[in-house]
């Protein structure tokens, strides 16, 4: 049965003393789900916009990012850290902070680190607010990662 063609008496919905006209279930919004709780995110929200590969570089965990947030999968904090845009301050492309010829004290970051940030090049993600302000981590490509991140909506 198509999903217009549904019907409820409004008795059942309503109460006693409630008209026994047919409500059309076809007409309720798909994306909400019971009264008083948060709309479902649509399709387009679900959908990465850059998806960095895992590596060894990153120790195989996966960064994200999304129309309004971004994920970083890491799996040595057992837990999925989720950033949204209006949350984030800067973002911008580290040096490494170790080299081939010793320490280089501009690459140098404070903050958690996700992965081997200390020995390549890495994102530094500082947030407006929360426990963790300032993240590390090195995705496949930093230079495409933070420039996807400039087109996040906040």
């Amino acid at each position: 049965m198509p999903r217009s063609a549904r019907k409820l008496p409004l008795s059942k919905l309503a109460g006693p003393h409630q008209t026994t006209a047919a409500l059309d279930l076809g007409r309720v919004r798909p994306n909400l789900r019971a009264k008083g709780e948060r709309p479902l995110r649509d399709a387009t929200m679900n959908t990465p916009i850059y998806k960095s590969r895992r590596s060894g570089k990153n120790l195989w965990q996966e960064y994200r990012i999304y129309p309004d947030r971004v994920e970083l999968q890491s799996w040595l904090l057992f837990h999925t850290i989720t950033i949204p845009a209006r949350d984030i301050d800067k973002i911008e492309v580290r040096p490494p902070a170790i080299g081939p010829r010793g320490l280089y004290p501009e690459g140098v970051t404070w903050g958690i680190k996700l992965d081997n940030a200390d020995f390549s090049r890495h994102v530094l993600v500082t947030r407006k607010s929360g426990l963790l302000k300032r993240l590390a981590f090195t995705p496949d490509d930093p230079g495409k990662f933070v420039a996807a991140c400039e087109t996040l909506t906040h």
